[in-house]
């Protein structure tokens, strides 16, 4: 792997780091009662629709940026 294919692959590390820690956070609050101390309903299904738009909002964001580049 080139130094430029590194730059590449790991330009945004700190973003993926935040949405790990966010998603995280997210799905155990959306698991509800069914991991121990949780509350409420299951909401996995719910959380994951709401996750596949911000992922494909990102892509759409990052193939215009890719265009006017």
């Amino acid at each position: 792997m080139t130094p430029e294919d590194t730059k590449i692959i790991f330009s945004n590390i700190t973003e993926i780091a935040l949405f790990a820690d966010m998603f995280t956070e997210e799905l155990e609050m959306a698991l509800g009662s069914v991991i121990e101390g949780g509350q409420g309903d299951d909401s996995v299904g719910d959380l994951f629709l709401r996750i596949v738009s911000i992922i494909f909002l990102h892509n759409v964001i990052a193939i215009q940026f890719s265009v006017v580049e």
